[in-house]
């Protein structure tokens, strides 16, 4: 019986395989961290136009950073300011305002979801890929040991 001879791995065509996985994973990593505080912000803002009413005083940072925060009363419960896009912001009915962020929190949701799939699926490819490496450099050492065992002939 004849061995059929398995294609020949190229270790170093592997390694950059296994990089190249690394660093989307990587990638993946952080863009879910991102799509999960802005979600995270979304339902924070939405339960706080819910829950605030009028006269209520609230703490809101002056940036970012919370570098600044001061105190601010509401005075229309029923008006919300939002975010639309970069810079844009709209002054809506609080239902409607309420309504546009958990519309926002449930796109926010589905891809973040995919992001973990395609993360799931690259985990997948990575071990397989690894798998292969540390095959090709079993038989890189088995080839190794049965030429040295040749040699004491």
């Amino acid at each position: 019986m004849s061995k059929q001879a398995q294609p020949a791995i190229d270790p170093n065509a592997l390694m950059a395989q296994v990089e190249l996985l690394r660093q989307r994973l990587a990638q993946l990593e952080a863009a879910i961290a991102e799509l999960e505080r802005a979600r995270l912000n979304t339902a924070r803002a939405r339960e706080t136009i819910k829950a605030s009413s009028e006269n209520d005083v609230l703490l809101a940072p002056t940036d970012p950073d919370y570098n600044a925060i001061i105190k601010v009363r509401v005075e229309e419960k029923d008006k919300s300011i939002i975010r639309l896009g970069e810079n844009i912001y709209v002054k809506l009915p609080s239902e409607q305002a309420i309504q546009i962020l958990e519309d926002r929190e449930r796109i926010l949701s589905k891809r973040i979801g995919e992001l973990k799939a395609e993360h799931a699926e690259t985990v997948r490819a990575l071990e397989a890929a690894e798998s292969l490496l540390q095959q090709a450099a079993l038989a890189a050492q088995a080839a190794v040991m049965a030429g040295q065992k040749g040699e004491k002939k």
